[in-house]
Protein backbone atom coordinates (compact mmCIF):
# COMPACT_ATOMS: atom_id res chain seq x y z
CA UNK A 1 0.00 0.00 0.00
CA UNK A 2 2.82 2.39 0.76
CA UNK A 3 4.34 1.63 -2.60
CA UNK A 4 1.11 2.52 -4.28
CA UNK A 5 0.96 5.82 -2.36
CA UNK A 6 4.56 6.58 -3.30
CA UNK A 7 3.85 5.99 -6.96
CA UNK A 8 0.90 8.33 -6.89
CA UNK A 9 2.76 10.97 -4.87
CA UNK A 10 6.50 10.46 -5.47
CA UNK A 11 7.61 13.52 -3.51
CA UNK A 12 5.60 12.40 -0.56
CA UNK A 13 3.82 15.70 -0.37
CA UNK A 14 0.26 16.02 0.72
CA UNK A 15 -2.17 16.07 -2.15
CA UNK A 16 -3.76 19.41 -2.99
CA UNK A 17 -6.55 19.76 -5.49
CA UNK A 18 -6.00 22.28 -8.30
CA UNK A 19 -7.46 25.71 -7.66
CA UNK A 20 -10.99 26.05 -8.90
CA UNK A 21 -11.76 28.82 -11.33
CA UNK A 22 -14.81 30.76 -10.40
CA UNK A 23 -17.22 31.28 -13.27
CA UNK A 24 -17.83 34.86 -14.31
CA UNK A 25 -21.20 36.46 -13.83
CA UNK A 26 -22.07 35.99 -17.49
CA UNK A 27 -21.12 32.30 -17.37
CA UNK A 28 -23.21 31.82 -14.26
CA UNK A 29 -26.27 33.34 -15.97
CA UNK A 30 -26.15 31.22 -19.12
CA UNK A 31 -23.43 28.86 -20.22
CA UNK A 32 -24.84 28.61 -23.76
CA UNK A 33 -24.50 32.33 -24.62
CA UNK A 34 -21.49 33.24 -26.73
CA UNK A 35 -19.79 36.39 -25.50
CA UNK A 36 -18.45 38.76 -28.15
CA UNK A 37 -15.81 41.20 -26.91
CA UNK A 38 -16.56 44.90 -27.12
CA UNK A 39 -13.59 45.42 -29.42
CA UNK A 40 -15.58 44.38 -32.50
CA UNK A 41 -15.62 47.12 -35.16
CA UNK A 42 -18.83 49.05 -35.41
CA UNK A 43 -20.46 49.35 -38.83
CA UNK A 44 -19.73 52.66 -40.48
CA UNK A 45 -22.58 55.14 -40.39
CA UNK A 46 -20.85 57.40 -42.93
CA UNK A 47 -22.57 57.48 -46.29
CA UNK A 48 -20.57 57.15 -49.47
CA UNK A 49 -20.39 60.58 -51.07
CA UNK A 50 -19.49 61.64 -54.55
CA UNK A 51 -17.08 64.33 -55.56
CA UNK A 52 -14.85 66.15 -53.08
CA UNK A 53 -16.56 64.61 -50.05
CA UNK A 54 -19.62 66.86 -50.42
CA UNK A 55 -22.90 65.43 -49.16
CA UNK A 56 -25.86 66.27 -51.30
CA UNK A 57 -29.03 67.14 -49.51
CA UNK A 58 -31.52 64.27 -49.45
CA UNK A 59 -34.30 66.58 -50.66
CA UNK A 60 -32.22 67.56 -53.70
CA UNK A 61 -31.61 63.90 -54.58
CA UNK A 62 -35.33 63.17 -54.37
CA UNK A 63 -36.06 65.98 -56.85
CA UNK A 64 -34.01 64.51 -59.69
CA UNK A 65 -35.28 65.84 -62.98
CA UNK A 66 -35.08 63.96 -66.26
CA UNK A 67 -32.96 65.44 -69.05
CA UNK A 68 -34.90 66.52 -72.14
CA UNK A 69 -33.28 66.81 -75.58
CA UNK A 70 -33.28 70.61 -75.24
CA UNK A 71 -31.49 70.42 -71.88
CA UNK A 72 -28.94 67.98 -73.28
CA UNK A 73 -28.30 70.30 -76.22
CA UNK A 74 -27.97 73.26 -73.86
CA UNK A 75 -25.47 71.34 -71.74
CA UNK A 76 -23.42 70.56 -74.87
CA UNK A 77 -23.47 74.25 -75.88
CA UNK A 78 -22.44 75.30 -72.35
CA UNK A 79 -19.57 72.77 -72.43
CA UNK A 80 -18.35 74.10 -75.79
CA UNK A 81 -18.66 77.72 -74.72
CA UNK A 82 -16.69 77.10 -71.52
CA UNK A 83 -13.97 75.03 -73.17
CA UNK A 84 -13.41 77.73 -75.80
CA UNK A 85 -12.51 80.34 -73.21
CA UNK A 86 -9.95 82.49 -75.08
CA UNK A 87 -8.11 83.49 -71.92
CA UNK A 88 -7.87 80.15 -70.13
CA UNK A 89 -8.23 77.75 -73.05
CA UNK A 90 -8.02 74.18 -71.78
CA UNK A 91 -5.79 75.15 -68.85
CA UNK A 92 -8.63 75.22 -66.32
CA UNK A 93 -9.01 73.52 -62.96
CA UNK A 94 -11.71 70.85 -62.86
CA UNK A 95 -13.89 72.52 -60.20
CA UNK A 96 -13.77 75.92 -61.88
CA UNK A 97 -14.40 74.41 -65.32
CA UNK A 98 -17.53 72.51 -64.27
CA UNK A 99 -18.80 75.44 -62.18
CA UNK A 100 -18.49 77.68 -65.23
CA UNK A 101 -20.38 75.13 -67.35
CA UNK A 102 -23.08 75.00 -64.67
CA UNK A 103 -23.36 78.80 -64.60
CA UNK A 104 -23.60 78.99 -68.41
CA UNK A 105 -26.16 76.17 -68.45
CA UNK A 106 -28.38 77.89 -65.87
CA UNK A 107 -28.10 81.22 -67.71
CA UNK A 108 -29.09 79.61 -71.02
CA UNK A 109 -32.01 77.69 -69.51
CA UNK A 110 -33.34 80.76 -67.64
CA UNK A 111 -34.98 78.59 -64.96
CA UNK A 112 -32.85 79.48 -61.97
CA UNK A 113 -30.32 77.16 -60.38
CA UNK A 114 -31.75 73.67 -60.25
CA UNK A 115 -28.82 71.43 -61.22
CA UNK A 116 -25.58 70.66 -59.37
CA UNK A 117 -22.02 70.36 -60.62
CA UNK A 118 -22.19 66.59 -59.99
CA UNK A 119 -25.44 66.35 -61.96
CA UNK A 120 -24.13 68.04 -65.09
CA UNK A 121 -20.73 66.32 -64.84
CA UNK A 122 -22.24 62.83 -64.72
CA UNK A 123 -24.71 63.67 -67.50
CA UNK A 124 -21.89 65.01 -69.69
CA UNK A 125 -19.85 61.83 -69.21
CA UNK A 126 -22.82 59.74 -70.39
CA UNK A 127 -23.46 62.06 -73.33
CA UNK A 128 -19.78 62.17 -74.27
CA UNK A 129 -19.66 58.39 -74.70
CA UNK A 130 -22.51 58.57 -77.22
CA UNK A 131 -21.05 61.63 -78.94
CA UNK A 132 -17.66 59.96 -79.37
CA UNK A 133 -19.31 56.89 -80.90
CA UNK A 134 -21.10 59.04 -83.47
CA UNK A 135 -17.92 61.02 -84.20
CA UNK A 136 -16.16 57.75 -84.99
CA UNK A 137 -18.77 56.92 -87.62
CA UNK A 138 -18.68 60.45 -89.01
CA UNK A 139 -14.89 60.59 -89.32
CA UNK A 140 -14.79 57.16 -90.97
CA UNK A 141 -17.53 58.19 -93.42
CA UNK A 142 -15.91 61.55 -94.12
CA UNK A 143 -12.51 60.07 -94.92
CA UNK A 144 -14.00 57.34 -97.16
CA UNK A 145 -16.76 59.37 -98.82
CA UNK A 146 -17.52 58.63 -102.44
CA UNK A 147 -16.83 61.18 -105.14
CA UNK A 148 -19.43 63.93 -105.26
CA UNK A 149 -20.45 63.62 -101.60
CA UNK A 150 -20.44 66.71 -99.41
CA UNK A 151 -20.31 66.93 -95.60
CA UNK A 152 -24.10 66.66 -95.34
CA UNK A 153 -24.06 63.34 -97.20
CA UNK A 154 -21.28 62.10 -94.90
CA UNK A 155 -23.28 63.24 -91.87
CA UNK A 156 -26.43 61.42 -93.01
CA UNK A 157 -24.45 58.25 -93.71
CA UNK A 158 -22.80 58.45 -90.28
CA UNK A 159 -26.23 58.91 -88.69
CA UNK A 160 -27.52 55.86 -90.56
CA UNK A 161 -24.55 53.76 -89.36
CA UNK A 162 -24.90 55.06 -85.80
CA UNK A 163 -28.60 54.18 -85.57
CA UNK A 164 -28.08 50.56 -86.71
Amino acid sequence: MQMQQLMQNPLNMPYQSPPQVRPTQIEEEDDDVEVVPKTQPQPSKKKNTKGNGKKEDVAVKQQQRPWSKIKEETLAKAYIRSSRNPILGNNQLTDGFWQEILDIFHAMMEQGEYRTVDSIGSKWRKMNTVIQRFCGFYNKTLTNKPSGWNNENAFNEALRLYEK
